[in-house]
């Protein structure tokens, strides 16, 4: 068992599955690994992540996912990521959930239905 984060730079990929795995794994039964995939940058994030989703959700092993998580620089993004007017985090975040969630939903529809 897997699950899959997206992420924007080297030093989540490196950093961030160890330690999600060392914390995560005491806690579980069985192990679950985490398995990072870097974007190429933050500007292309809703396609770049679109695209990977899809990918994993193809790939031989897709039944092993359990989550992709992606993360989001909600202030280092550039201005036109987000509707103009959306300054604060915490509109940020609820636009970007509902705009990431929707497309990679129809993403993992698309995988699936290329499988079938």
């Amino acid at each position: 068992m897997k699950f899959i984060l997206m992420v924007e730079g080297e030093t989540e990929r490196v950093a961030l599955p160890m330690f999600i795995e060392r914390w995560l794994n005491p806690r579980q039964t069985p192990r679950i690994g985490v398995k990072p995939v870097k974007l190429r940058g933050s500007g292309k994030y809703l396609r770049e992540i679109v695209r990977m989703v899809k990918d994993q959700f193809s790939a031989p092993d897709h039944n092993e996912i359990i989550a992709v998580i992606g993360l989001l620089d909600l202030y280092g993004l550039p201005d036109d990521f987000f509707p103009s007017g959306l300054s604060d985090a915490k509109a940020r975040y609820e636009w970007a959930k509902q705009k990431v969630e929707g497309e990679v939903g129809e993403a993992i529809c698309w995988a699936q239905q290329d499988l079938d």
